[in-house]
């Protein structure tokens, strides 16, 4: 994870960074530095994915399907599901 002024970028081990093609990231939560969360946009770019949330300024981290019943599509491309994760330590 590094920050990027408002973004948080992600990525990944080798051969665990090889995404379907997916025009809109679901499931993305991004943390304030406040410790408040808000839901967030997210790409794909290359291997990494950038995270924002535009009312967002400081982020710190990153949640990705953090619920009981997630909605999140990140994939790869043999179309396995991303496990549920977080940047927090």
């Amino acid at each position: 994870m590094k920050v990027e002024g408002n973004k948080i970028v992600l990525t990944f081990k080798p051969g665990t960074d090889d995404f379907a093609n997916v025009v809109e990231l679901k499931g993305f939560a991004i943390k304030n530095a406040d410790g408040s969360w808000a839901w967030a946009k997210a790409k794909i770019e290359g291997k990494a994915i950038v995270v924002w949330n535009d009312s967002i300024k400081n982020p710190v981290a990153v949640r990705y399907d953090w619920a009981d019943n997630p909605d999140g599509n990140l994939k790869n491309k043999t179309g396995l599901p991303a496990s549920p994760f977080t940047t927090e330590e």
